[in-house]
């Protein structure tokens, strides 16, 4: 029977053999591919027992979408020559309108790609049924394809950059130790308003195996770990999410004892916010087996510091040193108002429980000290730009110190990819496409142009006018468009040009699809439409000194 009081900490229905209890959470090698995403419950794969709670065909499009590009884009097109190769077999061997497989597969894939380029045809009423449906079968199977395309290129699958391990720092705060997890945001962007997530915030639990009260089963809970300021506005560089193992703590009692197997759980840390560019909400999570805590350690400093540059090492997002049992390193450091607090130069740390930076990494406080430094350059430029009327101070023109921030080692470097093409102009966009498009139409042209003597229908007369490169080119053009004119196309028994229009016709749809993509993204992505002050405002309020904007 449970603890009155502690069944909302329980994980009902679900039992555990004693045999497993020490192995419920394994090393870090249960989470071997899920290195940074936790897909798994705590790193264990889910195998139903009589039957599965949906069917498959349920899940399909969210299977497709999480699986690798390589191996989406080899599943379409087995699915999409698939069907081309059905209906080709209906118009040889059902219709009777070809006289070879070859000729009725290139008549289908014409038919199902929209191209049309009337070299092949269907001659009998069963061959334009089949068309018939075929036509119907390539106005669902395209769009869904090139949506699905596009929906793998542009889902918010922004991940955060979390450290592989967990420390338990000695004497972090008033004598008191405290488990420290870092937590980057990884972009190649060097502005400090780019790629940022906002209204983001940090939650952590504990999950272990625990004997049920007054018995020797044993049951399945979690307890949650309250984080240091675990809500940001704004979160663009890395920080250390905090907990203070205190009195009642969670972790009080396995901090001594951390890797005795018996003592078997996993830390669960989530993450949300909302996407600065999309403003639509994204989600992460990183696990914690026992044997990722690290001891009597603290993490070093990610942050290096240059004239006028910051430089995020992810290198370092892992990288931990012995803790020393107290950390005395103060030195005093200005603030905005021009008075000196006490800002431990090594891990920039406070010895005061209610500080609000102590958990935020070197990143954000170097930036922090530099507006420091440029503190008596805004008050000088108040004392000279002010205007005071009516008991107000207008602080105007105030020079702003602006930072570039360079980053190594990024992990997932390539996930604000999309972000950065949406928050462009038209005509940088409008001018890449154009170029992707050329590039891959004079591809496909010269391959067209290497076997051009053999395997072409070319209407007679236009060899007359243009050059073969030039005839090449055009094919190229109709076929990735869809044109298909009928004035040059592949011969009806040629293996090479069908094969090269067969690949292009598809790279076509899916470059329309992207394109089409974008283009909707950029007119419906949401724009606040809030305008800020230029000027801010000091005066006083009920004897209160304020800024106002």
């Amino acid at each position: 029977m449970l603890n009155i009081g502690d069944w909302q900490r329980t994980w009902l229905g679900i039992s555990i053999p004693k045999v497993a209890a020490s192995g419920i959470f394994g090393p870090s090698s249960n989470f071997a591919g899920i290195e940074r995403r936790g897909r798994h419950f705590f790193g264990k794969r889910i195998e139903w027992i009589n039957g599965k709670p949906r069917s498959m065909y349920k899940d399909l499009v969210y299977m497709l979408l999480n699986l690798s590009w390589p191996w989406l884009w080899f599943i379409l097109m087995i699915f999409y020559f698939g069907v081309t190769a059905f209906f080709g077999l209906f118009f040889r061997y059902v219709c009777g309108d070809c006289d070879s497989p070859q000729e009725g597969y290139n008549m289908s894939y014409q038919a199902l790609s929209t191209i049309g380029f009337g070299i092949v045809y269907p001659m009998h009423r069963c061959g334009n049924y089949v068309i018939v449906v075929e036509a119907f079968t390539s106005i669902l199977l395209l769009p869904a394809i090139g949506g699905l395309i596009f929906s793998k290129f542009s889902i918010p699958k922004i991940s955060m950059a979390f450290s592989r391990v967990a420390v338990i720092t000695p004497d972090y705060v008033n004598g008191q130790p405290a488990l420290v997890i870092r937590c980057a945001n990884p972009t190649h962007s060097t502005q400090v308003n780019k790629d940022v997530l906002l209204d983001v915030t940090f939650e952590a639990e504990l999950h272990r195996t625990e004997k049920m009260w007054g018995s020797d089963e044993l049951t399945f809970k979690r307890y949650q770990l309250p984080l240091q300021q675990s809500s940001f506005i704004f979160f663009r560089f890395a920080v250390e999410l905090v907990h203070i193992i205190d009195a009642n703590s969670p972790l009080r009692d396995l901090i001594d004892e951390i890797q005795i197997p018996e003592n078997n759980f996993v830390l669960h840390v989530a993450m949300q916010g909302v996407d600065s560019s999309r403003h639509l909400t994204i989600y992460d999570q990183h696990m914690y087996t026992q044997h990722e805590i690290q001891s009597g350690f603290r993490f070093k400093q990610m942050l290096e510091t240059k004239p006028g540059t910051f430089m995020m090492n992810f290198h370092l997002l892992d990288a931990v040193e012995i803790a020393p049992l107290a950390l005395n390193l103060i030195k005093p450091a200005k603030t905005l108002t021009g008075t000196t607090s006490s800002t431990p130069s090594s891990l920039l740390r406070q010895k005061n429980a209610n500080s609000p930076h102590h958990h935020v990494d070197a990143t954000f406080e170097a930036i922090m000290h530099d507006a420091g430094e440029a503190n008596e350059m805004m008050r000088t430029s108040f004392s000279s730009n002010a205007t005071i009327e009516e008991g107000y101070a207008a602080i105007s023109e105030a020079p702003l110190h602006t930072s570039v921030i360079h980053s190594v080692g990024i992990p997932f470097s390539t996930q604000y990819f999309y972000h950065h093409i949406l928050v462009s102009h038209w005509f940088p966009i409008i001018l890449v496409i154009a170029a992707i498009f050329l590039c891959l139409a004079f591809i496909f042209a010269t391959l067209h142009w290497l076997r051009f003597d053999n395997g072409l229908f070319i209407l007679p007369g236009l060899t007359d006018n243009m050059t073969p490169y030039e005839l090449s080119f055009f094919l190229s053009i109709h076929t990735m468009s869809t044109i298909g004119y009928g004035t040059i196309g592949p011969a009806q028994d040629d293996i090479y040009h069908n094969g090269v229009i067969a690949v292009e016709a598809l790279i076509g749809l899916t470059f329309s699809a992207i394109f089409t993509g974008i283009s909707w993204s950029k007119f419906a992505k949401p724009r606040a439409h809030v305008q800020f002050s230029s000027n801010l405002v000091v005066t006083t309020i009920e004897g209160q000194r304020c800024i106002m904007v």
